[in-house]
């Protein structure tokens, strides 16, 4: 029987608030405890145990273990944002990562206390202080603004340091309702939700500072960081994404983790599907490149053959750079670069144009060329849109 897990509330309102949203993300199969229980009067709620957070597992993983919780990381939080609901106190002690049976690790992210969301509605201040050290700005000045007015409300002085505990009365904050709070008004959601995620990320690889400097990952890292556009957002997610995949092939592992596709549709079962054929079109794209070029230069040699063309000295130079040309595609093929096997595949292509117009001009046949002309475009095509 798997062990449970309680969590207690000092008021009505967080309890109630924490139950509606953990039920709808559990509705819509997110990366969530699943929620047991209530108690109302004992502002207690039951969920599943969900494994240690990330803050206590952080010196025993290893570097390979965290970059597939790294990507899991992203995603859910991503998952999350396109749900509606904005967590903004992402942060290791915020995440947990459990190994279940025949799935591996599973990443979970808990406590919404400190959340918003536009389908419910806020109603009084968030419980959290400003922290500029770790905080986005952006969120930094809307939760000062809800506290300025939560203490201008009862007559008290706004405190400007907050390095010193700050006493709110609970009772305080129980009877202050208010709406339209200035965190629910902040532009820029993903930017300061992400912001938080760099922080957790340096947090989680604090102990690989070696593996961290070798493969330039604090670039990414950081670059998530003091954002105020969502669409540079989205880029610099997809960036980090392939940046951790990369590494991994470097090391010799292989992250089964799907990347999320950052898109504006609101249909999350239907982004899924597209983003799990994406990314296994990425994956298999180049051994399909390598297979059709290979049965065109083959069927190109036949023809030649069959047609009984005579191999000119322009047919014989340009014969000679397809073996070199070949040589160095399965090179780069073999160590990865991406970018290499783009420029051999237009110059693969190019020359296959050339027999496919010599065949052309020496036979009366049509179909073939066309075909295999076709197909040259479409790989020529695919080697830019297929990102390395």
């Amino acid at each position: 029987m798997k062990p449970n897990f309680e969590k207690r509330f000092d008021n009505s309102y967080s309890y109630f608030r924490e139950i509606q949203i953990l039920t709808y993300l559990n509705q819509r199969s997110a990366p969530v405890p699943v929620l047991l229980e209530g108690s109302s009067k004992e502002k207690i709620i039951t969920m599943e145990f969900v494994g240690e957070n990330l803050y206590d597992q952080r010196n025993v993983l290893s570097f390979k273990n965290k970059l597939v919780i790294s990507l899991d990381l992203i995603q859910a939080v991503y998952f999350i944002y396109d749900m509606g609901i904005l967590h903004y106190d992402i942060a290791l002690r915020n995440l947990t990562s459990k190994n279940e049976t025949g799935k591996g690790f599973r990443l979970y992210v808990i406590d919404f206390s400190v959340s918003t969301s536009s389908i419910f509605k806020l109603q009084k201040p968030l419980w959290i202080l400003p922290r500029l050290d770790k905080q986005h700005k952006v969120f930094v000045d809307a939760i000062s603004a809800d506290w300025n007015n939560f203490f201008n409300f009862y007559d008290k002085k706004y405190p400007k340091d907050f390095n010193e505990i700050v006493e709110v009365s609970k009772q305080n904050y129980e009877n202050y309702w208010v709406d339209n709070l200035y965190v629910e008004r902040i532009k820029s959601p993903l930017s300061v939700i992400f912001h938080n995620v760099s922080f957790a990320l340096e947090e989680l690889f604090a102990s690989n500072t070696l593996e961290i400097k070798k493969h330039k990952l604090g670039e990414s890292i950081y670059g998530l960081r003091n954002i105020y556009d969502d669409t540079i957002v989205k880029r610099k997610i997809e960036k980090i994404n392939a940046h951790i995949r990369e590494i991994s092939d470097n090391i010799g592992g292989s992250l089964p983790t799907p990347v999320p596709l950052i898109s504006t549709d609101n249909d999350p079962i239907k982004k899924f599907i597209c983003e799990n054929n994406y990314i296994a079109l990425k994956k298999y794209e180049r051994y399909v490149h390598i297979i059709l070029l290979a049965a065109v230069f083959y069927s190109v040699d036949r023809g030649y053959s069959y047609n009984q063309i005579s191999i000119n000295d322009l047919d014989y130079y340009i014969g000679l750079f397809a073996v070199l040309t070949w040589i160095i595609f399965l090179i780069l093929f073999a160590t990865r670069n991406g970018v290499g096997l783009r420029v051999i595949n237009v110059i693969l292509c190019v020359q296959l144009g050339y027999f496919f117009f010599r065949i052309f001009l020496e036979t009366d046949k049509f179909l073939f060329p066309l075909i295999g002309s076709i197909i040259a475009f479409i790989i020529t095509v695919r080697s830019f849109l297929i990102k390395p």
